[in-house]
């Protein structure tokens, strides 16, 4: 992004994260920028931010992480840093194995993916569905690339729907949203990215995942191994 400083422009990276408590995911963000940059917060009662500004930060950051940076942030970058006389070239990323799209989906759901399990009263008293989801503003005013690569890691599964406008005065852009539901396909999806998914998300989903398994009175498949629900 870029900020206002005096009479000039100065490029800023920085990612936000809500929370109760500074959000483990931006301390994993800062290690894997090799601790550059600075978590501050929280700001209206709840908001976090990892930031970098000063050209060592941003240098070191883009040197560490430029490659495995993907569109629409890439171009932001490179398109910002031009503004300021000062241009950067990300490089070539590495090619898109399934491993490494799956990685990536792990990291972006870690970010922004919620698990959940919602009381639905269509299935009875204290019966609970359980639920992933991914919520993205709009791009160009269509479907945000993130999510399009997401599902594609994915293997396809879920579906990407919108745009959904809120009500809600910090959001003013319309919405789209990956999501899936049901024991069977979420846990399928929490199975494909949990060797990189962060452990803030492990518990979430363990939690959720639980008590929409609680409330089956019919027989399920036993949870993946992985889950650790023992």
């Amino acid at each position: 992004m870029l900020r206002r400083q005096r009479r000039a422009w100065r490029l800023e990276l920085e990612a936000t994260q809500g929370g109760v408590g500074p959000p483990p995911v931006l301390a994993r963000l800062r290690e894997a920028c090799g601790g550059r940059g600075t978590i501050t917060g929280p700001r209206r009662g709840y908001l976090y931010y990892w930031r970098a500004s000063s050209r060592d930060d941003l240098a070191a950051v883009i040197d560490r992480l430029g490659v495995l940076i993907s569109e629409p942030k890439r171009g932001a970058i490179e398109s910002a840093s031009r503004t300021i006389g000062r241009p950067v070239m990300l490089g070539s990323g590495p090619d898109r194995t399934p491993e490494h799209e799956l990685a990536w989906a792990a990291g972006f759901y870690g970010g922004d993916g919620t698990t959940s399990a919602g009381l639905n009263i269509a299935g009875g008293p204290g019966y609970r569905t359980l639920k992933a989801g991914i919520p993205q503003a709009a791009f160009e005013g269509g479907v945000p690339p993130v999510l399009t690569r997401f599902h594609a890691a994915v293997g396809g599964a879920g579906a990407v729907r919108g745009p959904y406008v809120l009500k809600n005065p910090w959001s003013r852009l319309p919405q789209f949203v990956w999501s899936i539901s049901g024991i069977r396909g979420v846990e399928l999806i929490l199975e494909l990215i949990w060797p990189w998914l962060d452990e803030a998300k492990r518990d979430q989903a363990r939690v959720a995942i639980r008590a929409a398994r609680a409330c089956r009175h019919r027989r399920l498949p036993p949870p993946a191994v992985c889950f650790e629900l023992v």
